[in-house]
């Protein structure tokens, strides 16, 4: 009788060390495979390049506001007249670092109407605008058209 109880104390022992050992092993399957089974995100698909001659705008930060960030609109026809609107943040200089993650480059210091340029950004279809503001992102302007 002893005998008897004791195997199946020792069998209900290895069983339930088997059946914690292969949910234990489930549970690290499991979680390992939501880990690598979750996709990237998805590259951004509104990013948008346009040229083309400034024919409006400047900056529309509100006045009054001192060593803030400076955000500028341009109206710009493109070549095949399609007008569309190019914004960006210019940051002041700081202790902290640079902010600007675009690539500003304007050959005359500053976007002119008239001036031709170049822009990379995100583009809002609501406002029909290009916003250049993320890294990669570019604002290059040349008082005529460059030649390629």
């Amino acid at each position: 009788m002893k005998k008897k109880l004791f195997l199946y104390v020792a069998s209900a022992t290895i069983v339930l060390t088997v059946i914690f050992g292969l949910v234990a092993l489930l549970k690290f399957h499991t979680s390992k495979k939501d880990h690598t089974s979750n996709p990237p995100p998805p590259l951004e698909t509104n990013i948008t390049a346009v040229s083309g001659l400034v024919i409006s705008g400047g900056n529309t930060t509100p006045e009054g506001l001192s060593d803030a960030p400076r955000n500028f609109v341009y109206a710009v026809k493109e070549e095949g007249g399609s007008l569309v609107n190019v914004s960006y943040t210019a940051y002041p200089p700081s202790t902290a670092g640079n902010d600007q993650k675009a690539i500003l480059d304007f050959e005359e210091g500053i976007v002119n109407i008239g001036n031709y340029i170049e822009a990379r950004g995100r583009f809002n279809k609501e406002s029909n605008t290009v916003v250049v503001g993320h890294e990669g992102d570019y604002l290059k302007s040349f008082a005529e058209k460059p030649i390629n």
